[in-house]
């Protein structure tokens, strides 16, 4: 050992920190799948009301924790037309807008988003 020079333990996982964020692809809600779920359940509202900025702004922002919910869709279209679209509409409230570019739900692959037919909507879809 060199005089003067301390060896130093590497630091152990329990001893790490990070910055970290869940369900980090979060958008939030358009206003009309704001409006149809407050009036069905004010308390699911009120637990599902947050959004996240973009994972890229995240990173840049320090967060090196994501959290990411993956859903399954070999075929496409499985998650293309969620069930609120057809709520809002019977419950007379203007259309919300797509929750994700148009043909992306309809193509095979994995998707991106909290709760099927209910909070689809995501900052990292294709």
């Amino acid at each position: 050992m060199l005089a003067g020079v301390t060896a130093h333990a590497a630091p152990r996982l329990t001893d790490l920190q990070y910055i970290g964020s869940h369900n980090s692809y979060h958008a939030g809600f358009a206003p009309s799948e704001a409006t149809l779920l407050q009036r069905l359940s004010p308390e699911l509202f009120a637990a599902l009301d947050y959004r996240h900025p973009p994972l890229r702004q995240q990173l840049d922002d320090g967060v090196r924790q994501l959290e990411l919910d993956v859903f399954a869709d070999a075929n496409g279209g499985r998650y293309a037309h969620p069930a609120s679209v057809a709520q809002i509409a019977q419950a007379g409230l203007p259309p919300a807008p797509p929750s994700a570019p148009a043909g992306v739900m309809d193509k095979p692959g994995f998707k991106v988003m909290h709760v099927q037919d209910v909070d689809q909507r995501s900052t990292c879809q294709p």
